[in-house]
Formats: structure tokens, C-alpha cells, sequence
């Protein structure tokens, strides 16, 4: 997803939605995270 996609999400969803889609999101992408920087907290 690029910056206008996101953008585009911001400006159209309402805040519930947004918070949804930002977890949603980010449970789909943090084993990336945690694989990369393993002992971080």
C-alpha cells in the first residue's frame, strides 16, 4: 500500500474504521518487525 492509498483511507474512513484497519494492518506485518529486531519491547 503507498503513501496515496493510505491517505486516501485517512480522509474517507471514520476514526473506528481507521483504528481497525491500523490493527488489522499491523498484525498482518509485525512478525516482520519481530524477526528483524528480535529484543525489542
Amino acid at each position: 500500500m503507498n503513501k496515496a492509498e493510505i491517505e486516501k483511507l485517512v480522509e474517507t474512513l471514520d476514526h473506528k474504521e481507521l483504528a481497525i484497519w491500523a490493527a488489522d494492518y499491523a498484525e498482518k506485518y509485525l512478525h516482520y518487525f519481530e524477526y528483524k529486531y528480535p529484543y525489542e519491547n
